[in-house]
């Protein structure tokens, strides 16, 4: 499996996910529809469904990481 998070990678006009150099990596016959759920007001939503603003607040959002004591870095979610 490739970890595309740690590539530069986007669609092209053709809708194949393809490198900063474009090189197909993933053709687009091949690529599926993720929905993606979200926590709003107390329980998940698909994120397809919200409005445009909450769309624009989701958009909006910056990830963090959290240092705890003893060093450890983890992935705090959304601000």
């Amino acid at each position: 499996m490739t970890d595309y998070d740690s590539m530069k990678v986007f669609a092209d006009e053709s809708g194949n996910l393809v490198d900063i150099n474009g090189k197909v990596l993933v053709p687009a016959e091949k690529r599926s529809k993720t929905e993606v759920y979200s926590r709003v007001v107390g329980y998940l939503r698909p994120v397809s469904q919200w409005n445009k603003g909450k769309k624009a607040e989701w958009a909006d959002r910056i990830p963090f990481k959290v240092k705890i004591e003893s060093g450890e870095v983890k992935d705090g979610g959304d601000a």
